[in-house]
């Protein structure tokens, strides 16, 4: 893991392999591999995306859906942590 990631993007990572996601690499990135789904958090400025593809061939294409959007701006990144999570497995339990 890049010792330059970001905080929140971090936690957030060790956090889908706590919860069993496997980790893998598509096109040189992580994603987290649960149920054939492929998940991933990124950042654009100060926001951040939660997003998924449906199928190894989707992520390889990079065509991920956004399962939901944070604003750095408007919560710490400790509460951005806790917010993501609680979607993680908000998310995973309604699929």
């Amino acid at each position: 893991m890049n010792e330059d990631m970001d905080i929140v993007i971090k936690e957030i990572y060790q956090f889908f392999q706590i919860i069993d996601f496997k980790k893998v690499a598509v096109n040189d990135r992580e994603n987290f591999e649960h149920q054939g789904e492929y998940y991933k958090l990124t950042k654009s400025g100060e926001n951040y995306y939660l997003e998924y593809a449906l199928t190894l061939d989707d992520a390889e294409l990079n065509q991920y859906e956004d399962i939901e959007a944070y604003s750095g701006g408007l919560y710490s990144p400790e509460e951005l942590k806790e917010i993501i999570k609680n979607d993680i497995i908000k998310f995973n339990v309604s699929t």
